[in-house]
């Protein structure tokens, strides 16, 4: 019987299946997660990989910079709310999704 938490990687992975998200896919929220644990040498907080799993889940194709992670705060803020999962630290989850806005400006720059 999966957990709660099996249930939340389910519901977000439905959101990477889209065929416009190229990069964004799931193989991209996999390397992010294997990613942390090879930097940080240990697993996520619950907090830390709900931002992982949503980070990319919205993608509006043409979008202003920062729309797309915005509306994906916004998505993991409600999706996390519906499933009634109190050791999710919304606050905390927005931040860190909001904060990968800038993460794409400074990979385009330096190339």
């Amino acid at each position: 019987m999966p957990n709660y938490h099996d249930s939340l990687e389910i519901c977000a992975r439905q959101f990477y299946s889209d065929k416009f998200n190229l990069y964004h896919n799931w193989e991209h929220i996999l390397f992010v997660l294997h990613s942390y644990k090879k930097i940080f040498r240990k697993d996520p907080s619950e907090t830390e990989k709900a931002a992982i799993l949503f980070h990319d889940c919205v993608y509006v194709p043409g979008s202003p910079h920062g729309i797309n992670e915005t509306l994906s705060a916004i998505t993991a803020t409600k999706v996390i709310k519906f499933s009634d999962i109190k050791s999710i630290d919304l606050m905390l989850l927005e931040k860190i999704i909001l904060s990968t806005r800038e993460i794409g400006r400074a990979s385009c720059r330096e190339r």
